[in-house]
């Protein structure tokens, strides 16, 4: 190696820099902060009428189990995701839609 880069770290101090960077919070990531806890709320709410429907009229023979089934095997794993990464809006929207679809297979299988 070079006399010049030998007594230097690998690392050039880069680590330290993104350290600090971290502990950071910008007022535009506040207000993102702000948004994803907004939707974290709503995308759940969007399956209320699909679990409305099918509850109510009982009747779920035009909606598709695999649909439901897949979303519900993705909000497992982001559910896990989010719980093991602690991050909060994740983990209401995720955990939330994750109890409807349950409601919503199991009413595909009693009505469809």
């Amino acid at each position: 190696m070079c006399a010049i880069f030998s007594n230097m770290p690998l690392n050039f101090g880069i680590h330290h820099h993104h350290y600090k960077m971290q502990n950071k919070t910008t007022d535009k990531e506040l207000l993102v902060d702000r948004f994803a806890y907004l939707f974290g709320i709503l995308v759940p709410i969007a399956a209320l009428p699909q679990l409305f429907t099918i509850w109510s009229q009982q009747d779920a023979s035009a909606v598709s189990i695999g649909t439901w089934s897949a979303y519900f095997a993705l909000s497992t794993f982001w559910s896990a995701y989010s719980i093991v990464h602690r991050q909060w809006p994740l983990i209401v929207m995720y955990v939330s839609q994750w109890a409807l679809q349950i409601f919503i297979i199991v009413g595909i299988i009693r009505f469809g």
